[in-house]
């Protein structure tokens, strides 16, 4: 075994598993530090500690803007408030003395948007929806009047992302529900962005797939791509490929990033695919599913022979899904 600088023989074994089985990253400092101590526990808590520190980055989005009058005067002071539509979570921010605010981490999903200011009238955005990844800029415009006064703005978020350069494709869940997936596998969605294909089986490397064929994007391999869900990263550092396939229903979107990597993430030539997973919410509520294929709905091959008949299919994906609040 070769020795590292500043760590006797047999010191540093935790790191060097890590660096075999993961290949640095992120994390590589914090995993020289448990390593040179020694102490399973202390690796154990420093790497829970950047796991959610990385899935709070890579599984939200964010809402900024600036706050201003009707002649374009910045308002430092007026109380932002952000609330989930599907759970209730709110955040509240007051701008700064350059009218500005900003809310991080925040859940995806629908949100409504309130700005208010004493001697203004109170200002509420609704249909503001933020996807996984992205940073929304919404500007405000409050006009002089009474607080008991409100006016309600409903508008779409911009299409454009003007915070960053990146090149990328959100799949919505009523995308991820409602189009049909043979096997049920969610990335054959990947193939409704540009640049992306499926190879055929039988190619290098495809052997090693243990969750089903993986996508080419943008001509690089497959196993250039990273995985995450829900901000966790499931690439298998080995073979290079996706270790979790999760059931179609429990998605609620996912993200491909085919370029322009955040400075969070890093270590692969092609895309970054980030998937989402449905959170609960304050009703019970629950789904059920059946997907069936048959060889009496299968049309006959033309290069078939004529006097043979249809060859026998008969397979059938059933499951469900169910969810509510948690008691405290």
């Amino acid at each position: 075994m070769i020795r590292r600088p500043g760590f006797r023989q047999g010191e540093f074994t935790w790191y060097e598993a890590y660096r075999r089985w993961y290949g640095g990253g992120v994390t590589d400092l914090v995993m020289r530090a448990a390593a040179k101590t020694g102490r399973p526990i202390l690796f154990g808590l420093l790497l829970a500690a950047c796991a959610a520190s990385a899935a709070g980055q890579a599984n939200t989005g964010g809402l900024g803007g600036v706050v201003r009058d009707e002649s374009g005067a910045v308002l430092p002071g007026a109380t932002i408030v952000a609330t989930h539509v599907d759970t209730g979570f709110s955040v509240e921010r007051v701008t700064d003395a350059d009218g500005r605010f900003f809310m991080a981490s925040l859940p995806i999903g629908a949100w409504e948007i309130t700005a208010e200011l004493p001697g203004f009238r109170r200002v509420v955005r609704t249909g503001v929806f933020l996807d996984i990844g992205r940073e929304l800029d919404l500007p405000f415009e409050l006009a002089l009047g009474a607080l008991s006064e409100e006016v309600t703005v409903t508008a779409d978020a911009p299409l454009l992302q003007t915070n960053n350069a990146e090149i990328s494709d959100v799949i919505a869940g009523h995308e991820v529900e409602q189009i049909p997936l043979n096997g049920r596998q969610f990335l054959q969605l990947a193939q409704l962005s540009d640049a992306v294909v499926i190879p055929p089986g039988g190619t290098r490397g495809a052997a090693l797939q243990q969750a089903g064929p993986l996508p080419n994007i943008g001509g690089q391999r497959a196993g250039h791509n990273i995985y995450l869900l829900d901000g966790v990263k499931v690439t298998d550092e080995l073979f290079n490929n996706l270790v979790i396939n999760p059931s179609v229903d429990s998605i609620q979107e996912f993200k491909i990033q085919k370029s322009m990597y955040p400075p969070e993430f890093g270590g692969k030539a092609s895309a970054l695919i980030n998937v989402a997973t449905k959170s609960g919410y304050n009703a019970f509520s629950g789904s059920a599913f059946a997907f069936l294929r048959d060889e009496r709905f299968d049309a006959r091959n033309y290069f078939d022979p004529p006097d043979e008949p249809v060859p026998p299919l008969d397979q059938g994906q059933y499951g469900g899904t169910f969810g509510g609040p948690i008691v405290r």
